[in-house]
């Protein structure tokens, strides 16, 4: 888990140069790009934000993100690491 908050905190911070994958004309949520959902993974992981239903709804909508990720110059999978730090999170 360890390398999953390392590529969450990098991606938080990370002025989405993968947005170009992003198709045109497609509508975009801030809330919902990779650098969105890796913050929100990380406060929900810090215990900063409680888990439900709205966390939980956020952090799912990973579309924009799956769209990027071929796209990220890091290689990072952000949906991988939203998944697997979420999951520790909610389990305790």
């Amino acid at each position: 888990m360890a390398d999953a908050m390392a590529t969450l905190r990098f991606c938080a911070w990370c002025p989405n140069l993968c947005r170009s994958a992003w198709p045109d004309g497609a509508p975009q949520r801030e809330a919902s790009t990779p650098s969105a959902l890796s913050a929100l993974t990380l406060m929900l992981a810090e215990r900063r934000v409680a888990p439900d239903a709205s966390i939980a709804a956020a952090l799912g909508d990973t579309a924009m993100a799956e769209a990027c990720r071929a796209a990220c110059p890091y290689g990072y999978d952000i949906p991988a690491a939203v998944a697997a730090v979420a999951g520790a999170a909610h389990a305790g």
